[in-house]
């Protein structure tokens, strides 16, 4: 991983889905909160309509896709009209902060990867750091399995605020 390896390969697309436990109306959304969006409300997706035709069982099932940093646990959270809750048929655990969250985790590609990686990383933070798509990557300071991608959005759209907290708007 040293320069010339494929920088694509430092990362997984990771989905994430949700199913609430109460139905959500066509209009109203649900949004991830997590260290890969930098805690700020990111809109889930719902299936295409056809699809939810041949297989019932996603009716009312949420997903979230990115791409995530390889060796990584990513905590998140979901937020349902003014409700934040997490995924119960997944396994969760609680923040430093004492909330609730769910994670996925994000295995490197094999066992020499592992051994490289303590060595590179923060060769590859300061790399992310300078692609267009992050403003900061930093480690978190309380758990070293724990990466936080940090994006500041220079804008918020008409969805988003629909979601947001009066206060952050």
């Amino acid at each position: 991983m040293q320069g010339s390896g494929n920088s694509d390969e430092r990362f997984q697309v990771v989905t994430i889905s949700f199913k609430p436990e109460v139905m959500i109306a066509e209009n109203d959304t649900v949004a991830i909160v997590g260290e890969f969006t930098n805690w700020m409300p990111a809109i889930m997706e719902r299936h295409e309509r056809e699809r939810v035709l041949l297989e019932p069982e996603l009716v009312n099932t949420f997903f979230y896709s990115t791409k995530l940093f390889r060796g990584f646990k990513y905590r998140y959270y979901f937020s349902v009209g003014d409700q934040f809750t997490v995924d119960t048929t997944k396994e969760t655990s609680q923040d430093r902060f004492g909330r609730m969250t769910n994670s996925v985790d994000v295995p490197l590609k094999n066992e020499k990867e592992a051994e490289e990686g303590e060595h590179d990383l923060e060769a590859t933070l300061d790399e992310l750091a300078a692609e267009d798509d992050f403003a900061t990557v930093s480690s978190s300071s309380q758990n070293a399995n724990v990466m936080t991608f940090m994006r500041y959005p220079s804008y918020i759209d008409k969805e988003m605020k629909n979601v947001l907290p009066k206060d952050i708007q």
